[in-house]
């Protein structure tokens, strides 16, 4: 096959089509073209660690459970390769919800592949579910301990280590007839499985013959894999995948080989593919392929060949993709960035296979998957952005590119910190503060502490950083989507920085508490950077005129509640800061009793992401005149007021009698 001409006004794609194929699935049945619509850089999509937390109609979808037994835990044992593998099993609803590993004595990479039996047994609630390849000894070791906490059946059988001189079972790699083989000229991609999983490859061909092999994305260990890439010179050197695999690094060098294989497949102009299949073992099973293993129909998509790009918001962030398009036809769609839980995402890239298999760019007659709504939606978000950019390349239309605007020149940095800061209203410096991230009503999450670090300058806030949450690490995807933002929304960080202030600072959706979080915190920074009013000369030389003394005044009050309220009386105390007939400070604020009182104090103090705390409203007042008490915390907020107007009657007694 010839190569398609470079269109005008793309850059080379060969380098981006290998970072998108890192991250997107291989091409079944397609040769790279060599030209692609401008885009920016491709990031690989990074690994995602974290689960998403409730969400709202993207529930796991998962086999009701027919076990007879009280929910609870329940243990178990069973013979692993080297010895005992002991699980425990949580039952609820008569269903497994959670497997636990207790103790192995198996060899640490085996058994970890091993575990990928606990999800086929949570997701079928069976015990009836196939080994890990590979790792067959410490899976019939799992499945044997879970059996045995459920139904009490012993497992006798000897640890094969006791008789094998092998870690447990080694791959084997057919040979296989390609003496005469003949391939098309182009770019190939080819999956095959490795240790840890999906080992991806790009097959370059040129003038009949192999002329380049590279390992593109892997799950393996890269000391492994690193050795096991030795055998790619053996192969092109002899046109041949019969090549032996690298001693110490089996598995990777059969997921290399049985890859290349695959890739080598598309580009057979004769011979049988029968000869190099390896489905059963590689291709099929494959839960990372969102292109379909079936024959990509011709299509008659009606865009100039090329690769398009698109953007969408999923649950977690964003998820990127391309859309390659040749011949008229949909060749692949290969996923570029995705932060989503893997198990929902999976789901959601059905609508990948839809559209693929319809060849349509009208995605009204594709329905989103039902459990993976978000997920689902921000895959038909980027198609459409993907399918846009492909018709305005078509119709002659340059790329539509944002470049972000230069909010401040060299000269006016320059005068800024020239400006004399004596008169300013805050105090550079960098102010590091705490605030409770609560759920509004809408929200379901345990409350949080988020702190930060807000860097103040010439009276404008100039960056926020350090941001961390407490409490769940799901807080962390909540926290980067507010402070960061999306495609789509510009994150409240940016809009802070940029105004230099936090007013009219528009939330994030999905991310609204932490947003709103991030602003009070910028807004308590603010209040603890504010300088001081010079004390007016008259009022120094005559401090007798003041009604109240100044000082700190350490007070405590009878929290006590109202008919609402379900809770034991307390002492509250604090300290009042009191200066210039103002007070300037709550400190100190503590009470006795249930040490749920705390919680309740904090709260009325510092406040929510929707109610300022009593606190600020004083000290920004200067009296306790005229405040809000907070939500949840009434009774608590009350005290706090009453010993504020306790101390400010003991400052008003001090000075009188020191009239």
């Amino acid at each position: 096959m010839k190569f398609l001409k470079k269109l005008g006004g793309y850059m080379p794609i060969l380098s981006t089509v290998l970072v998108v194929a890192c991250v997107g699935t291989s091409l079944r049945g397609y040769a790279a073209p060599v030209y692609e619509v401008e885009q920016p850089k491709i990031v690989q999509a990074a690994e995602t660690t974290a689960k998403e937390k409730k969400q709202e109609t993207e529930e796991t979808t998962q086999a009701k459970g027919n076990f007879d037994l009280d929910d609870g835990i329940y243990k178990g044992s069973g013979t692993g390769f080297a010895g005992t593998v002991s699980v425990s099993v949580e039952i609820k609803d008569k269903s497994i919800v959670a497997i636990n590993i207790l103790s192995t004595q198996d060899d640490e990479a085996f058994f970890n592949r091993a575990k990928g039996v606990i999800d086929k047994i949570i997701a079928g609630q069976t015990l009836d579910v196939d080994v890990v390849s590979g790792a067959t000894y410490s899976s019939n070791g799992i499945i044997s301990a879970v059996k045995n906490a459920l139904t009490g059946e012993q497992d006798t059988s000897t640890p094969a280590s006791a008789s094998s001189s092998s870690n447990q079972s080694s791959p084997t790699i057919d040979t296989v007839d390609d003496s005469d083989q003949t391939w098309k000229d182009g770019t190939y991609y080819g999956s095959g499985t490795g240790f840890n999983g999906e080992v991806k490859v790009k097959v370059v061909i040129a003038d009949g013959q192999i002329s380049d092999i590279s390992v593109i994305s892997h799950n393996d260990d890269s000391s492994f894999m690193g050795q096991a890439e030795g055998l790619i010179s053996d192969i092109i050197s002899t046109q041949s995948t019969n090549v032996d695999a690298v001693s110490g690094a089996t598995y990777s060098s059969r997921g290399i080989i049985n890859a290349v294989r695959a890739a080598l497949k598309q580009a057979a102009v004769n011979g049988s593919d029968s000869d190099t299949d390896d489905s059963n073992d590689d291709n099929n099973n494959n839960s990372d392929n969102n292109n379909s293993n079936t024959a990509i129909p011709e299509g008659k998509v009606p865009y100039k060949d090329g690769i398009y790009y698109g953007t969408g918001e999923g649950y977690a962030g964003d998820i990127e993709l391309a859309v390659v398009i040749q011949d008229k036809t949909i060749k692949a769609v290969l996923i570029t960035k995705c932060e989503d839980d893997a198990a929902f995402f999976n789901r959601a890239k059905n609508i990948i296979n839809e559209v693929l298999k319809k060849q349509t760019t009208d995605l009204k007659g594709i329905d989103t998957v039902s459990g993976a709504t978000y997920s689902s939606n921000g895959i038909m978000e980027a198609l459409k952005e993907a399918f846009k950019a492909a018709k305005n390349a078509t119709d002659g239309k340059k790329p539509e590119t944002t470049k972000p605007t230069e909010t401040e020149t060299e000269t006016e940095t320059e005068t800024e910190s020239e400006t004399s800061n004596e008169n300013s209203e805050y105090i550079d410096g960098e102010y590091t503060v705490s605030v409770v991230c609560e759920p509004d009503e809408d929200e379901d999450f345990e409350a949080y502490n988020l702190s930060m670090t807000v860097h103040i300058k010439n009276d404008k806030i100039t960056a926020v950083t350090d941001l961390s949450g407490d409490g769940s690490k799901d807080n962390e995807i909540y926290i980067k989507r507010a402070a960061e933002g999306t495609s789509k929304l510009q994150g409240v960080v940016t809009q802070i920085v940029e105004k230099g202030t936090v007013e009219e600072i528009d939330t994030v959706t999905r991310a609204t508490c932490s947003s709103n979080a991030i602003i009070e915190g910028c807004r308590k920074a603010l209040e603890a950077a504010k300088r001081p009013e010079a004390p007016d000369e008259t009022e120094a030389e005559e401090p007798a005129g003041r009604t109240y003394a100044d000082g700190d005044y350490t007070v405590s009050v009878v929290c006590e509640p109202d008919e609402e309220q379900d809770f034991e009386a307390y002492d509250l105390s604090m300290t009042v800061s009191i200066q210039n007939d103002r007070i300037t400070d709550i400190t100190n604020i503590k009470g006795n009793g249930s040490s749920d009182n705390d919680s309740y104090i904090k709260k009325a103090a510092q406040g929510t992401s929707k109610y300022v705390g009593v606190v600020t409203q004083i000290t920004e007042k200067g009296m306790p005149e005229g405040i809000d008490t907070v939500a949840r915390a009434t009774c608590s907020s009350n005290a706090i007021i009453e010993g504020c107007q306790k101390a400010l009657e003991e400052a008003k007694k001090l000075a009188e009698e020191g009239k």
